[in-house]
């Protein structure tokens, strides 16, 4: 790599990089194109939904006000509708889109790091050490195997149109305040990012944090607020809070908006069933686990639950805690000297905490697709790191550091090309999540419903067996096993099976329905209504 390569910007190898590099990105992710739809979430969102599948008024009153799966997404139904239209069910049009999406937040993350690494270095946008540096921190960030899930997974495109405003709003915020942007008007500097932001918040409701981070970059790159809080509120910094006003206004309506979905289908997880204080380990588990992956990307999978022994005083929660907290200090501590390291650092905490555990929702205590807009600081650190080695000089010792960071970003690809494989189909995801991760009642029952569909009954039967020594009390699995019965014709062992589900969930209306069926096919039509009466704890009042 030559030195002319880097430093001259009239070299039209430099002027292409930024497209190269989308270009790159889209073939790493092309092996997701070849994946289908997954047994997981993808059926209750698109396979058997047909709230989305068109633009009349009934449909898009349902887009705009359903929960979903928890999420309150409008824009992700709306962008469902056009993947239907265009796509039908061919599961390869839906990828497609997830995998432009994810090229197409690759190129806004590249304008936006050019943005951030010229505040930070004090020089011209258009030096070509800053040019190259950004493209490198928008490939460590869309190369990474932590995108693998967000982008393979149909269900989470929530987050690949969270990112893709999210990054705008930061972007037109920048632009309309940093060099350059002081005569910026009134919709150029207030409407735009405050318009993409309502953007990404009807995507996904965790694109709250979004305030608290553009406060941040008004203290550091931006340098509109002093680095201590207690000086915002003189007169001549309460401008610069006052204008945050609209977005925290807007924080706050979606996140109620947010928080009432989940509590809607029922997946916030009370107090009294999971504790302050294994909220608080879950919280020290979930914030150490993101940089942790970022850095060593090693056994990931669709799904982490917590070791044996998980509790606030355990050794695995007490060393996390010992890290995050020496870490925290490092960054209190450089924030002069290294100011960079203190701004992502604080870009995480602050990004980080709606999936950290304290609204506790479902049972994940993690998940890699929670990375994708977390760990984005990370990729700009990356970034400030490459300009660094390109601003020492032209010694043996800068090639070789760059030699080391394109060898990074090859394994990268590597790993992610990799990843996107296990994700091809419901049975391999699961296969792989049992070889890889320990024992678990989701991925032994999702196997086991994968090969049910499959025409494996047999085999089904097998993994529910297994999923019901690991959890008993899941009225589910005992369903599943019913069907495995029925599916081969084997009533009276799925009737039995039917009846253990209802009699461990009353409310397990699927398992109600089949033995009503099963019930009226055998000619016991008297039981098969009393049966269906029973609904609504035991009234049929309609």
């Amino acid at each position: 790599m030559g030195p002319d390569l880097i430093r001259t910007s009239r070299k039209w190898p430099l002027k292409l990089a930024p497209f190269l590099a989308v270009a790159l990105v889209f073939s790493v992710f092309s092996r997701s194109l070849g994946a289908g739809f997954l047994n997981w979430d993808d059926p209750d969102n698109f396979l058997n939904n047909t709230g989305y599948r068109g633009l009349g008024p009934g449909h898009l009153r349902w887009m705009f006000t359903t929960c979903g799966m928890g999420p309150y997404s409008p824009l992700m139904w709306l962008s469902a509708c056009a993947d239907h239209a265009v796509w039908g069910m061919d599961a390869f049009g839906w990828h497609l889109s997830n995998v432009l999406l994810h090229s197409a937040n690759a190129a806004v993350f590249y304008l936006l790091c050019r943005r951030l690494l010229t505040a930070v270095s004090g020089l011209s946008e258009n030096v070509a050490e800053i040019s190259f540096s950004a493209v490198m921190a928008a490939l460590f960030f869309a190369l990474h195997p932590l995108c693998v899930e967000t982008v393979a997974w149909a269900s989470t495109r929530p987050n690949l149109l969270l990112t893709f405003f999210y990054q705008l709003a930061i972007l037109s915020y920048i632009m309309a305040r940093g060099t350059g942007g002081e005569s910026a008007s009134w919709p150029r500097r207030q409407a735009l990012p405050l318009f993409f932001f309502l953007l990404s918040l009807l995507s996904k409701g965790t694109a709250v944090t979004l305030p608290l981070v553009l406060i941040l970059l008004d203290v550091y790159p931006l340098g509109r607020l002093p680095s201590e809080p207690r000086r915002w509120v003189d007169a001549g910094n309460r401008g610069v809070l006052a204008e945050k006003l609209p977005y925290f206004a807007l924080s706050l309506v979606f996140g109620a908006a947010a928080f009432m979905c989940q509590a809607r289908i029922g997946t916030i997880v009370p107090m009294e069933k999971f504790g302050l204080a294994s909220r608080a380990a879950q919280a020290l588990y979930g914030l150490a686990f993101y940089p942790l992956k970022t850095i060593l990307p090693l056994d990931l999978l669709p799904y982490y639950q917590l070791p044996e022994g998980f509790g606030l005083f355990s050794w695995g929660t007490l060393l996390r805690g010992a890290a995050l907290t020496g870490v925290t200090a490092a960054a209190v501590a450089v924030r002069r000297r290294g100011p960079v390291f203190t701004a992502v650092w604080a870009y995480y905490l602050l990004t980080v905490w709606p999936m950290a555990g304290i609204f506790k929702i479902n049972e994940y205590w993690a998940a890699d697709r929670y990375a994708y807009i977390t760990c984005l600081g990370f990729a700009v650190l990356a970034g400030a790191g490459i300009l660094s080695i390109l601003r020492s000089g032209r010694g043996v010792r800068r090639n070789l550091l760059l030699a080391g960071a394109l060898a990074a970003l090859a394994g990268l690809s590597a790993l992610t090309w990799r990843q996107q494989g296990f994700w091809r189909d419901s049975e391999t995801l699961w296969r792989y999540a049992l070889s890889a991760g320990p024992e678990s009642w989701t991925v032994r029952n999702n196997l086991g419903v994968a090969l049910a569909e499959l025409g494996k009954p047999a085999e089904a039967r097998e993994q529910f067996f297994r999923a019901i020594l690991v959890l008993p009390g899941k009225a589910m699995t005992y369903y599943n096993v019913g069907r495995t019965f029925r599916d081969q014709g084997e009533r009276k062992e799925a009737a039995e099976y039917f009846r253990r589900a209802l009699d461990m969930d009353p409310g397990l209306e699927c398992a109600r329905f089949d033995l009503a069926l099963m019930l009226a096919e055998t000619g016991r039509l008297s039981e098969a209504g009393a049966l269906l009466n029973m609904r609504n704890g035991g009234t049929n009042d309609r």
